[in-house]
């Protein structure tokens, strides 16, 4: 899973997100597809404090501790495999804790937007991930020398030259702008156009919200 995150009304949201869902490969996500961050890091923390394995009064613990500590979390629909480094505690350096699948993650993150005029329809959803993830192909196919230029892979897609030079930026669409498209929260009137024409450079910018949309 990656960690993500979303604004809402100026507020944000930490969440886990399967990497199948980033790449438009729901069927293959999981049984559980998205989580609150806080949700689950506090589950772990308090089971690591209630075993002794960070001192209670690490309250503010850093990444980078915790990746120090932790090799490896598995979100189940009911428990937390957490796996340790040190494999000399518990059952290998791994042990269980309960844990309760969500169903639905609010307002920590979020898995569904009610489908209105402000809010992405799922229709402009599903077309804008199948495009940014055609754009990924296409991009590793010219980076890897699979094809040896844009016309190429036009004569390959059927399609214009033109065509796939326009929506080859979408490739670049950043962490959060498909995450905002998958969390339904993106500009409602976004097209796949309209995107590829305007993807930043930079991706601290490249982010789709109702409040925060890009200018022609």
């Amino acid at each position: 899973m990656t960690a993500t995150y979303t604004k809402k009304k100026g507020i944000q949201y930490r969440y886990y997100i399967s990497h199948s869902i980033l790449q438009s490969r729901r069927n293959e996500a999981g049984s559980v597809a998205r989580v609150p961050a806080t949700d689950i890091e506090a589950a772990v923390i308090e089971a690591l404090k209630q075993r002794k394995i960070i001192r209670q009064a690490d309250v503010n613990l850093s990444q980078a501790n915790l990746r120090a500590t932790v090799e490896r979390i598995t979100i189940l629909e009911s428990e937390l495999k957490i796996e340790l480094l040190d494999k000399s505690i518990g059952k290998n350096g791994a042990f269980l804790i309960p844990w309760e699948k969500p169903s639905s993650v609010s307002p920590k993150g979020l898995v569904h937007a009610p489908t209105s005029a402000r809010c992405l329809s799922q229709e402009s959803r599903q077309s804008l991930l199948t495009a940014i993830s055609r754009a990924r192909n296409w991009m590793n196919d010219l980076v890897s020398g699979s094809v040896t230029n844009i016309d190429g892979i036009a004569r390959r897609e059927g399609n214009v030259e033109r065509h796939i030079r326009l929506l080859l930026p979408l490739a670049f669409a950043s962490p959060a702008t498909i995450e905002s498209i998958a969390g339904l929260t993106a500009d409602p009137h976004l097209t796949v156009t309209g995107l590829a024409k305007q993807i930043p450079l930079e991706w601290e910018n490249n982010r789709i919200t109702p409040t925060n949309r890009f200018s022609a």
